[in-house]
């Protein structure tokens, strides 16, 4: 009767047609369903089913039933991976008592739970409870008979990202000692080339680099690529994994503006990339976008231009060969990216017609693009647009189309203050060129950040007020 119990709606229906809570078969194969689901991501059907069961076996067993723990403890994993970190925590939390009483605190079932709870801390950015929480843990585990040495290693690992989410709060120096202390201690747990090591470089690296200690990762990077390398068997090696850890190296030096080392990584990940896979696969062409970036901040915009005009036909012909719709939708999106990006440079090169003609193309296709994919393009478009209508002396055009661009690019979900603030500078010279001081005024004023740019168009503004007050 139960093994036909295939999605959650046809749960709901023998739920309601029957009286079947404590049947066990009825409940293995709920269990099954629920699993099943998680399998597949639908976490949120999997925690309805289990919300309904809980306090039912609750009630028919006790709480100490281990059937009845069990849902328990699945029904806060439910929830922590859908997201309700409130809800998870307020089951998880009893059931570790729970569980340390009846099983004793070294237990693996006791350890899985504390593990949930310490996830849901991690998760809702709760960073010093979750630490607290991954350190009892270790030390939990070293007091097991037989130390799980996979799962400790897996808690270090969690501890490691934590430290990244340090970083990514603001706690820098609190994120890097994370980072530094735990990813010591993986490494003398794993193999050297352990991906659950290697993966916590490029981390490592980044908060490195934010708190100023560039010749650290730099260490750090090259220690990923010399272990990538021997691992794949040398610079010929198509390995993705070495690919990866060319580009870390080649980002590092760009951001460093050490454009000369970064485009060699750039240009030996490209050469990979093409030897590995087709030459208009989505990652060799990002390999050639790195390439044309790189050259582009060396101010080479004509050598840039050739390679973007390279990647834009081999994005021309993904769209064209696309194998379904999400296929030409993704192509279509990095298609409009790459004009954009080539627009920009027809511009810096005077190309101004070819420049007009491909953001035109994107605005054309806006409608087929996510909400938010659409905005940032539409914003980029009308920014190179007046940047246009500017060369050509078009100056009240150039603002109205500058005005949309910062409207459009102040509506994304996660706009980016430095970039906002670099289109209020654009905004304001030109505005300070139409001598609409006031405007300008309030234009700078409302901006957030210490940049240079923007102090200097005030200046400009209140000296230009001053000029006209004595005038008057």
């Amino acid at each position: 009767m139960f093994d036909d119990i295939g999605n959650d709606e046809e749960w709901y229906r023998l739920w309601e047609a029957h009286d079947l809570t404590s049947d066990a078969d009825f409940i293995a194969s709920t269990r099954a369903l629920a699993f099943d689901l998680e399998d597949n991501g639908g976490w949120q059907q999997a925690a309805a089913i289990y919300t309904h069961l809980l306090p039912v076996v609750h009630s028919a067993c006790g709480e100490e039933d281990l059937s009845c723990m069990g849902i328990q403890y699945d029904l806060a994993r439910f929830l922590n991976k859908a997201g309700k970190y409130d809800e998870a925590e307020a089951l998880a939390a009893p059931l570790v008592g729970l569980r340390e009483r009846i099983m004793g605190p070294t237990h693996q079932a006791t350890l899985n739970v504390r593990e949930v709870l310490a996830t849901c801390y991690y998760r809702a950015g709760q960073l010093e409870e979750a630490e607290a929480a991954y350190t009892l843990l270790l030390s939990l585990y070293s007091q097991q008979a037989e130390p799980d040495e996979a799962s400790r290693c897996r808690i270090i690992g969690n501890l490691c990202y934590l430290g990244k989410l340090y970083a990514d709060c603001g706690a820098l120096e609190t994120g890097y000692q994370t980072m530094i202390r735990y990813v010591g201690e993986l490494r003398a747990r794993v193999d050297r080339g352990d991906v659950a090591l290697t993966m916590l470089y490029p981390y490592l690296a980044d908060i490195c680099s934010r708190i100023g200690k560039y010749a650290e990762a730099e260490e750090t990077l090259r220690e990923l690529l010399i272990i990538e390398i021997e691992q794949g068997g040398g610079w010929g090696t198509n390995r993705n994994q070495t690919c990866f850890a060319i580009e870390e190296m080649g980002k590092f030096y760009a951001n460093r503006k050490r454009y000369s080392e970064a485009l060699a990584h750039w240009k030996k990940t490209e050469t990979a990339r093409t030897e590995q896979l087709d030459p208009d696969h989505r990652l060799t062409l990002m390999a050639k976008d790195h390439v044309a970036g790189t050259l582009a901040q060396q101010g080479d915009n004509l050598a840039a231009i050739s390679v973007v005009e390279l990647i834009k036909k081999g994005r021309i012909r993904n769209v064209e060969s696309a194998a379904n719709q999400a296929d030409s939708e993704s192509g279509l999106k990095d298609l409009l990216e790459t004009y954009s990006y080539l627009a920009h440079l027809y511009v810096e090169v005077g190309r101004l017609s070819d420049a007009d003609h491909l953001l035109q193309e994107i605005l054309r296709n806006l409608d087929r693009q996510e909400p938010q994919t659409a905005l940032r393009l539409e914003s980029g478009c009308y920014w190179n647009l007046g940047m246009i209508l500017s060369l050509q002396n078009r100056l009240e055009d150039a603002r109205a189309y500058r005005s949309r661009a910062l409207s459009c690019y102040e509506q994304l979900s996660d706009p980016q203050q430095m970039t906002i603030n670099t289109y209020k500078v654009g905004l304001s010279c030109l505005l300070i060129d139409l001598e609409r001081y006031q405007e300008v005024e309030a234009l700078t004023k409302s901006s957030v950040g210490n940049v240079e740019a923007l102090i200097k168009a005030t200046a400009e503004v209140e000296e230009a007020l001053r000029d006209d007050a004595y005038d008057m």
